[in-house]
């Protein structure tokens, strides 16, 4: 009896073994920095467990050519539960001895258990029109990109006039914009830049749900031949479905059940939503002693603080959330 209870206990302990598995997956970086000569900025690493035990000891680092330019704000996070998220704050930081060009980097994180890594590039630019211009462009190619996925769905005999009308209002902000960035006015170039985005965002989601082409009587003429020859289906068709009904009408009609699927709420632990709290703060206050040392520009700034604060907001209303299903 002993030896049977002791090999359930073994199987058990095995199948916990077997069955635990260890994720980890780096689901926000930048997938490109555009940075101009001598000027530092900031950017987020967000890592999630998406394995069902914790993790130990999780760091982040980079490798590439100038390694030296990334620098991690963050502490190492000593445990990650599952399905949990950790964020680390970077700086990077373009000497005024660099050369203008783009450089590969990979991204690493790691943990006592399990490691992950991601690739991203890092484009320097002489100067701040450079790198204006060079944004203007990656809109262009967007804007092309998605008139071409408007003329395939047209193919397919959907209507898409509303979104090819969006998208050349899109090219002309962007030929708008080239001439301010020439005149050196950065303030109205990234507002157009900004309007260029959002314009490219409402015609790709109208292209996913764009219509079918609808004709108008007006639009086409049916020949009289036509009519007669339909007319006379159409009315046998009308007096089968008048006989039907009146045969049937005493028939009762059976509603069907509906049935009402449960909602489950699962909230997230409390303690590890307020430790993630913990880190978007602490990197908050981290980027204004940055920006009160004017070691990172306004646009960087105001960029990541936005990102911190809503954030910060969307973690405190999760917070009191999981606290009244508790």
């Amino acid at each position: 009896m002993l030896k049977k209870f002791l090999l359930i206990v073994l199987f058990c302990i095995f199948s916990s073994i077997v069955l635990a598995t260890y994720g980890i997956d780096v689901i926000e970086y930048p997938k490109e920095i555009l940075i101009e000569i001598g000027w530092t900025k900031y950017f987020n690493v967000i890592v999630t467990n998406n394995g069902d035990v914790n993790l130990n000891n999780i760091t982040i680092y980079f490798d590439g050519e100038f390694p030296q330019w990334l620098e991690v704000q963050t502490e190492m996070v000593s445990i990650l539960q599952p399905k949990s998220n950790a964020s680390f704050l970077v700086k990077i930081t373009a000497p005024s001895s660099a050369d203008a060009g783009a450089y590969p980097f990979t991204l690493y994180v790691k943990s006592n258990e399990i490691s992950d890594s991601k690739s991203f590039s890092v484009r320097i630019f002489k100067s701040k029109a450079d790198e204006m211009l060079y944004q203007v462009q990656m809109l262009e190619s967007e804007v092309e990109d998605a008139k071409r996925n408007a003329t395939i769905i047209e193919g397919y005999g959907k209507n898409v006039t509303s979104v090819m009308q969006m998208l050349n209002q899109a090219q002309n902000y962007l030929d708008t914009s080239k001439d301010y960035i020439n005149k050196e006015d950065d303030e109205k170039a990234t507002e157009l830049m900004i309007n260029v985005e959002n314009l490219i965002k409402e015609a790709n989601y109208d292209l996913s749900v764009a219509p079918s082409k609808t004709f108008t009587a007006s639009s086409y003429e049916f020949p009289p031949e036509l009519i007669v020859m339909i007319a006379a289906p159409i009315a046998a068709i009308i007096s089968i479905i008048y006989y039907n009904k009146k045969i049937r009408k005493k028939e009762t009609i059976v509603k069907p059940i509906v049935k009402i699927k449960e909602i489950v709420l699962e909230g997230r632990d409390v303690k590890n939503l307020e430790n993630e709290l913990k880190g978007i703060e602490n990197s908050r206050n981290l980027l204004e002693e940055e920006f009160k040392e004017n070691l990172l520009s306004k646009e960087s700034y105001d960029e990541l603080k936005e990102k911190y604060e809503r954030r910060i907001a969307e973690l405190k209303a999760e917070i009191e959330r999981n606290r009244k299903i508790a």
